[in-house]
């Protein structure tokens, strides 16, 4: 019989599921050859696998309310040429942080004027690093405007109107 409904969280499970190092899942993988491969599941145990399939369409985790699942690829883009596009991952110092920065210093500064002040230089270095390294990408760009225009050409259909 299958649970239907919301799963408890295990604290000790999801401990122990994290803390498995790297030589234990080596000595895994070099023993059996199917081991950590999608689907090893169902040739080791498949009356666990099927269980295991039905429970997580069946019910659904605490934990997962909070972020949606559903954006799996949130990073990653398709195109109409059928070229996937991977892009980078960014992390987090945007306009969105530096205005946060920039309204809750000036409070935190009379208070904490050494933290703010480190603060705000983590913010200005990481800022600056990644407007440095930040990658050039007006020649992908380029290449799909070119090949984006020769499908428009033969769609364009502005005659028309």
């Amino acid at each position: 019989m299958v649970k239907v409904g919301i799963r408890k969280p295990s604290i000790k499970k999801s401990v122990k599921a994290r803390t498995t190092g790297k030589v234990k899942r080596k000595v895994k993988s070099s023993v059996n050859p199917v081991y950590g491969k999608k689907g090893a599941g169902w040739v080791n145990n498949p009356k666990k696998a099927a269980y295991n399939k039905a429970y997580s369409k069946t019910t659904k985790s605490v934990t997962s309310f909070g972020s949606s699942s559903n954006r799996k690829n949130a990073s990653k883009s398709h195109y109409s040429n059928g070229k996937r596009y991977e892009g980078e991952q960014k992390s987090g110092c945007g306009c969105w942080t530096l205005l946060v920065a920039a309204l809750v210093l000036p409070i935190l500064a009379p208070f904490f004027p050494i933290a703010a002040g480190i603060a705000l230089l983590i913010i200005v270095i990481v800022s600056l690093i990644r407007l440095g390294t930040k990658r050039n990408t007006k020649t992908d760009f380029g290449n799909q405007e070119n090949e984006l225009s020769d499908i428009e050409s033969e769609e364009d259909n502005w005659d028309d109107f």
